[in-house]
């Protein structure tokens, strides 16, 4: 019969072993190449899609998630652009707030 405080003493040693070769095996980290400096780039006729489907949809997840694609294209050359599909939305609504900050980021004054 084993003592009862020798259990716990092997689970902890146990344990700790587990997080230790985790720890060791572990595959060293690789940022995704594919996401590092990759631009979107929106034509005037991805950005009109987008706003389309941005005030046409009733379904409030489709309009999310063409307001989502909208920002992660947006340069200083397309803002104003972008702006335009965005602007029948009420100063309130937070697509509107979400995009004016996003344009101020990367335009600074001309925004």
């Amino acid at each position: 019969m084993k003592p009862a405080h020798l259990t716990p003493v092997l689970w902890i040693i146990v344990s700790g072993g587990s997080f230790a070769l985790g720890w060791l095996l572990k595959p060293p980290y690789q940022p995704d190449a594919a996401a590092e400096g990759a631009l979107v780039s929106f034509t005037s006729e991805d950005i009109n899609t987008l706003g389309k489907s941005l005030h046409e949809s009733t379904d409030p997840l489709a309009k999310r998630k063409a307001f989502g694609r909208l920002p992660a294209g947006l340069t200083k050359e397309n803002a104003v652009e972008i702006r335009g599909q965005i602007d029948p939305l009420e100063a309130s609504d937070a697509m509107f707030r979400e995009f004016h900050f996003a344009w101020g980021k990367i335009g600074q004054m001309e925004a």
